[in-house]
C-alpha cells in the first residue's frame, strides 16, 4: 500500500470512527477499504473521460494519420516533407521512401489504376502536383468549370484547362 492510499485509509478511519461503535473494529476496517476502492474507481473514470477520440485537428499523430493531423485517407493531405504511406497522403501526390516530396514538372511521378501519372503545375495553387492520367473534364473558361471530384486543374498555354484527380485518388 503506498502512502497516498494509507493517508486515504486513515482519513476514512477517522470518518468511520463513530461507526466503529456499531460495527466494531472489523466493520470500520471494511468500511475504510470499501471507501478507498471506490475513490480509486472514481479516479479511473475521470481519467478515461479526459481521453479524446483522434481528430484531424488535435495536434497529435493518432488514429490512422500518417503524420500529425494529415494523411491516412480521412485527414487532409500532408505537405512536402511530412510522413506518408501512399501518394494519396500527400498534397503533391508523390510519396517517396515514406516522405511527401514535390514531383518534378513534366516527369512521370507514379501510377494508379488508370496508368502512369504526370507531374504538372496546378493552376489554383501554382504548385507541382502529380495527377492521374484519367482526365475528368476539359474546359476553355477556367478551373472553376471543372466537374465535381476534380483535385487538380492544369492549364495548357492558358487556353485549355484539364481537370484531373491526383495520382492514387480513389
Amino acid at each position: 500500500m503506498d502512502s497516498q492510499a494509507f493517508d486515504t485509509l486513515t482519513a476514512t478511519f477517522a470518518q468511520t470512527h463513530t461507526r466503529r461503535r456499531t460495527f466494531g473494529v472489523m466493520g470500520a476496517v471494511i468500511a475504510g477499504l470499501v471507501g478507498v476502492a471506490a475513490q480509486g474507481a472514481d479516479a479511473k473514470k475521470r481519467k478515461k473521460k479526459k481521453q479524446r477520440a483522434a481528430t484531424c485537428r488535435d495536434g497529435i499523430k493518432n488514429g490512422i494519420e500518417t503524420d500529425v493531423d494529415c494523411g491516412g485517407g480521412t485527414c487532409p493531405r500532408c505537405a512536402t516533407g511530412r510522413t506518408c504511406n501512399v501518394a494519396n497522403d500527400c498534397t503533391s501526390g508523390t510519396c517517396t521512401s515514406g516522405q511527401c516530396v514535390t514531383c518534378t514538372l513534366t516527369d512521370l511521378c507514379g501510377s494508379d489504376e488508370h496508368g502512369n501519372c504526370q507531374c504538372n503545375r496546378d493552376e489554383a495553387t501554382q504548385q507541382p502536383v502529380c495527377h492521374s492520367s484519367e482526365m475528368l473534364g476539359l474546359t476553355v473558361d477556367s478551373c472553376d468549370k471543372c466537374p465535381a471530384g476534380t483535385e487538380t486543374c492544369v492549364t495548357i498555354n492558358g487556353l485549355l484547362f484539364n481537370c484531373y484527380k491526383r495520382c492514387g485518388s480513389a
